[in-house]
C-alpha cells in the first residue's frame, strides 16, 4: 500500500517500507511475537539510528509503541488512524 508514497519519498530520502508479520505479502504469524521488537531489529540490522517513522493503523500502532518505548531512537512520528496498543474505546463506532 505504500508504493506510491515510496516513489515520491525516495526522491529525497532513503525510504523503506516493510511488511510486518502477517501483513502485505508476509505469511501469517505463528506463535508470540512483538512488532515493536521486529521494528527495533530491522532498524538495527539496517544501521538506522533515528528514523522518521510513518504508519497507519497497525503499522502506526507499532511505530507509536516503539517511539514511546525508545523516544531517543526516533526523529519524528507521523500517524494515520492509529492508537496505542492495548487501548480499547468504549464509544460506539461511527455511523456508516
Amino acid at each position: 500500500m505504500w508504493h506510491a508514497q515510496l516513489a515520491c519519498l525516495s526522491q529525497q530520502y532513503a525510504a523503506i517500507a516493510y511488511d510486518m508479520r502477517g501483513f502485505g505479502e508476509s505469511p501469517p504469524t505463528v506463535g508470540d511475537h512483538s512488532p515493536q521488537r521486529d521494528l527495533a531489529r530491522l532498524l538495527s540490522q539496517l544501521a538506522i539510528d533515528r528514523p522518521h517513522l510513518i504508519g497507519c493503523s497497525k503499522g502506526g500502532e507499532t511505530a507509536l509503541d516503539f517511539t514511546l518505548a525508545h523516544p531517543g531512537r526516533v526523529a519524528s512520528l507521523t500517524l494515520e488512524g492509529s492508537s496505542v496498543s492495548g487501548w480499547e474505546s468504549d464509544a460506539p463506532p461511527p455511523p456508516g
